[in-house]
């Protein structure tokens, strides 16, 4: 099933997935014009794969939804909801561009990155772990971590020969959201070992 997103303009979709271009491919990731990323509506685990079309400034995204059950007229808007949110599509850029129209090496800048637009986290707990696995000193790193993270506790979905992962709801591995903060990031400075949920990654 293939729904039609309109960003609002202006909305340069290479720019704004750029940071999904060194991504995992079975977790989420950019290449060219597209985007895709396993999401959860309700209980059913939903690829969401993204096509950009149109230009800057008149954007139209193709969104196709796989899943192994059938999606309501309800669930499929809340697919809608939930990639226009990851993808920050209805951020209002017009305002800020308008406030640095007078400074120069702002104007310069924002030229060039005209229509980028910050990507978001579908929850809190993702935007939890985002904040403490980021903290690394290399991105590299951190996304090394988060991948293992999402193979570990993720749910995985089979889909066109291959095993995709949604990243891992908040009671997974038998933690509540709030007893999993403390124990979601650990180092054992003596091996330099990494944990998370009590686990051994690396």
């Amino acid at each position: 099933m293939t729904l039609t997103l309109y960003p609002v303009p202006p909305h340069n979709f290479l720019l704004s997935t750029f940071v999904f271009s060194q991504g995992d491919p079975e977790i989420r990731k950019s290449e060219g014009e597209k985007f895709w990323q396993v999401i959860r509506i309700n209980r059913n685990l939903v690829f969401a794969e993204v096509t950009f079309s149109g230009n800057i400034e008149k954007p139209s995204l193709k969104l196709r939804l796989s899943s192994k059950t059938h999606l309501s007229s309800a669930e499929k808007i809340e697919a809608s909801r939930i990639v226009s949110s990851i993808l920050n599509l209805e951020d209002v850029l017009t305002p800020f561009y308008q406030s640095v129209g007078n400074d120069l090496p702002m104007y310069a800048l924002v030229q060039r990155l005209r229509g980028l637009k910050a990507p978001t986290t579908p929850t809190l707990f993702e935007a939890l772990v985002d904040s403490i696995i980021e903290q690394q000193i290399s991105l590299n790193v951190a996304r090394g971590l988060e991948s293992k993270l999402v193979r570990m506790f993720g749910d995985p979905l089979v889909f066109r020969h291959h095993t995709f992962y949604a990243f891992p709801h908040s009671r997974k591995a038998g933690c509540r959201y709030l007893e999993a903060v403390p124990s979601l990031w650990a180092v054992c400075p003596e091996r330099g070992v990494y944990s998370i949920y009590g686990r051994k990654i690396c």
